[in-house]
């Protein structure tokens, strides 16, 4: 085992027993209504987890197989802190050699334009997070230039804004808006990064949606005996287990393809299968657990509802298995294997 990777190992286990002593559903409720993550994040930052991908002098400079373990301990707890956006946000930032700005950082995945003075116009519906962090970063053109800009929240005038997952999010219509600071991008894709984040995320949430669907499948008794004798009940907890299986596979390689630079690629795997995934598993978990599943008592609907969020942001199923084949198509027949066999 490698330093590095055992630097992503201890970080995912110190972000695994701070989350377990921290948090908790009502916590994951009271943070959906609004409560500050302010304790929470300072313990994150302290554990140096925000600046695992970023390089330079300031970050742990992981690769993002050796940050894959705390994205999936972060999607398990349901992230109640926005450390995969500033994750994202802190690597981006570094890479072009902009500063980083104080706490956690908000991602926007809409495009925005940049016009001569560093000045942003565009909006973006639903931007995770942005109520309560210090900093949003997002991506622009300008003219033939692809930007990275990074504003500071307190001079944007943003909207509250509902998501299925109900974590404080907000919209934002912004015209002619000075950035902070901007530098042009050498190559990177934050939606890409973001999409394989959301995956790592979802893997990361399954395994904890399967845990509580064998559990109760093993506990709650019906007609005598525990309903997970029956068989329908066993088809619907294996089915959730196989789907979970497929979208850690995913992940793995997404973050293998991305260390290798194919960012677009390893997006388009890791959300085509954790996307479906996502939805076949919270449809079979909620069958298992019926009404007590969508109940507040229960913690169920705060992990499915997650799941239902995550497959849409930085791009559907749908949206990424458009962009592969068009991909593939643009590349002809000569690259398609070469592409499958990886």
């Amino acid at each position: 085992m490698s330093q590095e990777t055992h630097i992503g190992t201890l970080l995912a286990d110190q972000l695994d027993k701070l989350f377990t002593r921290q948090v908790d559903p009502a916590k994951l409720v009271a943070i959906e209504a609004g409560l500050p993550i302010i304790d929470i994040w300072s313990a994150v930052e302290q554990q140096g987890a925000a600046l695992a991908l970023a390089g330079g002098d300031i970050g742990a400079g992981l690769s993002w197989q050796e940050t894959l373990p705390m994205l999936r301990t972060l999607g398990w707890h349901g992230a109640p802190v926005p450390l995969a956006e500033t994750l994202i946000g802190a690597s981006a930032l570094t890479a072009v050699g902009l500063d980083l700005p104080e706490g956690p950082i908000a991602i926007s995945t809409a495009e925005f334009e940049l016009d001569d003075h560093n000045r942003i116009t565009g909006e973006d519906q639903l931007v995770a997070w942005l109520p309560q962090c210090n900093a949003l970063v997002g991506q622009a053109h300008r003219n033939t230039e692809r930007c990275l800009f990074v504003v500071a929240t307190g001079d944007l005038r943003p909207r509250q804004a509902d998501s299925l997952a109900r974590i404080p999010s907000a919209s934002l219509t912004l015209q002619h808006q000075p950035v902070t600071a901007c530098a042009a991008l050498q190559g990177q894709d934050i939606v890409a990064d973001l999409a394989i984040v959301r995956a790592a995320m979802i893997s990361g949430i399954l395994d904890r949606v399967l845990a509580l669907t064998v559990d109760y499948a093993n506990t709650r008794q019906q007609f005598g005996r525990t309903i997970g004798k029956f068989q329908a009940i066993q088809h619907h907890v294996a089915n959730i287990a196989m789907q979970t299986a497929q979208a850690q596979a995913a992940v793995i390689f997404a973050c293998q393809q991305r260390d290798c630079t194919n960012a677009s690629h390893a997006a388009a795997v890791a959300k085509i299968c954790t996307g479906g995934a996502a939805t076949v598993s919270a449809s079979a978990a909620h069958q298992v657990l019926g009404a007590i599943g969508i109940t507040q008592e229960h913690e169920l609907h705060l992990l499915t509802r997650r799941l239902w969020q995550w497959r849409a942001e930085a791009g559907s199923d749908h949206y990424w298995a458009e962009r592969l084949g068009r991909n593939v198509i643009n590349a002809g027949g000569p690259a398609l294997w070469p592409l499958i066999a990886g």
